[in-house]
């Protein structure tokens, strides 16, 4: 026996039918979400006297800038949503009660589209006595390649709280004689400089001297060499690598037990900044 819908059905089934069709007519593909605009943001964390800590903006379902981030180390670049953000710290936990917690730091920062920002969290947080933590927002003008010309680039950055006005020279050793001119002269606490193009090194020092007492170095490291490029890898930043940008970061001595990654006198840590060209292309976000 052959089974035949009711008329009022067999009309129902028809009409969803032509609407699915018209539907379909009128499809213009596939729907692509883009990001917006972007800033490519970076945290460094300078506070010597506290655990490892987690950054986030807070005003947007965004990834956190870096979770866990130890004292004198730093995040990488991530690209952010531009605009009036709003920065929070807090000091590293999988407990939800601390987790959304007070933030040691709750801050707006204003973000431009295209632009590349270091965020160092500087100051003393828990030291009785301090004058307290703060974040330094600078923008990283990063040179182009064509601008470095198979050369590298360098800056300092003074994060060390209490101390005056440095002076920074770069030799070749962290042992070789100062030159009689630094490359960087008077840096005060909390800037930086502008970059520096120098000739691709075989390797380079910094080395901080307080301003105006005479040629003595108080700190002094010696920058990463970095790795060439393959047809299987990307090449890692250095001093032997043409067309990369470093900063040397001068930081307090980590604070007792509390400071994850304590050292145990001021140091200078160097990071790359701006990568030397790709040699294995790769998406970006």
């Amino acid at each position: 026996m052959t089974y035949r819908l009711p008329p009022a059905v067999r009309s129902a089934v028809a009409l969803t039918a032509i609407g699915m069709i018209a539907a379909c007519s009128r499809d213009t593909g596939p729907t692509v979400n883009t990001l917006g605009p972007r800033a490519r943001v970076r945290v460094i964390n300078a506070i010597p006297d506290t655990i490892a800590m987690d950054y986030r903006f807070a005003d947007s379902v965004e990834a956190p800038i870096e979770l866990g981030l130890a004292f004198r180390t730093s995040s990488s670049y991530q690209p952010f949503k531009v605009g009036a953000r709003r920065l929070r710290a807090f000091a590293a936990s999988n407990v939800p009660a601390i987790v959304f917690g007070a933030p040691i730091i709750d801050q707006v920062v204003n973000l431009q589209a295209d632009r590349w920002y270091t965020i160092i969290h500087v100051g003393l947080a828990n030291t009785a006595g301090g004058t307290g933590d703060s974040v330094i927002v600078l923008t990283d003008s990063v040179p182009t390649f064509g601008a470095l010309n198979n050369g590298i680039g360098i800056r300092g950055i003074h994060a060390i709280p209490g101390v005056g006005a440095v002076d920074v020279f770069t030799t070749r050793t962290v042992a070789a004689a100062l030159p009689t001119t630094p490359l960087f002269a008077n840096l005060t606490y909390g800037r930086t400089t502008g970059y520096i193009r120098q000739a691709t090194p075989d390797s380079v020092a910094a080395r901080f001297s307080v301003r105006g007492s005479g040629p003595a170095v108080v700190l002094t490291s010696l920058a990463m060499f970095g790795v060439a490029g393959t047809t299987a890898a990307n090449p890692i930043g250095g001093t032997r690598i043409a067309n990369t940008s470093l900063s040397a970061v001068a930081f307090p001595a980590g604070l007792g037990a509390r400071a994850t990654g304590t050292a145990a006198a001021p140091s200078v840590v160097w990071f790359v900044d701006g990568d030397p060209p790709e040699t294995v292309p790769r998406l970006r976000p």
